[in-house]
């Protein structure tokens, strides 16, 4: 475990420990077994700098250190099974709407151990997660960040539509929708689906 001066006083462990248990319960809670949310990486890195995270994943997957960031809100990732994450104070510098919630820091690892899960319940394969939003709406969910409270959609049509939505929060919009569907089917029905052509063509179908 490797953990940047200015977060040396976080109990790095007992936080991941905790993510680990979120997720896992959550995994439970669903029907899949809860080992899958368990063992998905074998070293932790925290960083007191988006900068400096960029720069260990860039790294890690053998790419030029120019690379551009490719998002302004990166905070955290599992690459090459190694878990880098910012300081809680660099994820609430570079997302207060989020970063201000109770228990931010570990519902954000919970997020990122929430995608792996996801990958884990389809044999592995990243490519079969789905679209951007549901996979970022299911790592929301299983996370328990509740970054929807307050936003409820009152039909799936709305709820597809906020997701193609440019602007802040996307996080919101994406789980408000898996959320809506979640209620409607089971979850294993829709992670297996997701990825199949007509997707959202399916979810809208009458009497769906």
């Amino acid at each position: 475990m490797s953990v940047a001066d200015s977060c040396a006083s976080l109990d790095v462990r007992g936080e991941v420990a905790a993510a680990e248990d979120i997720v896992a319960a959550f995994a439970r809670q669903e029907g899949w077994d809860p080992a899958l949310a368990r063992g998905t990486f074998d070293a932790v890195e925290v960083f007191d700098t988006q900068d400096a995270l960029w720069r260990r994943v860039l790294s890690l997957n053998s790419l030029p250190q120019d690379t551009p960031l490719p998002t302004s809100g990166l905070v955290a990732g599992i690459e090459k099974r190694v878990f880098v994450v910012v300081c809680p104070a660099e994820y609430l510098r570079l997302n207060p709407e989020y970063a201000r919630r109770t228990e931010s820091w570990r519902r954000l690892l919970a997020h990122e151990i929430a995608h792996r899960l996801h990958v884990n319940t389809l044999a592995g394969n990243d490519d079969a997660m789905g679209p951007v939003w549901f996979f970022e709406g299911f790592a929301v969910l299983a996370a328990g960040q509740n970054l929807d409270e307050g936003l409820a959609y009152p039909d799936v049509k709305e709820a597809l539509a906020a997701t193609k939505e440019k602007g802040p929060l996307a996080y919101r919009r994406f789980v408000a929708a898996v959320r809506l569907l979640a209620a409607r089917h089971p979850l294993k029905e829709l992670v297996a689906k997701a990825n199949e052509a007509g997707f959202e063509e399916w979810l809208q179908a009458p009497g769906r």
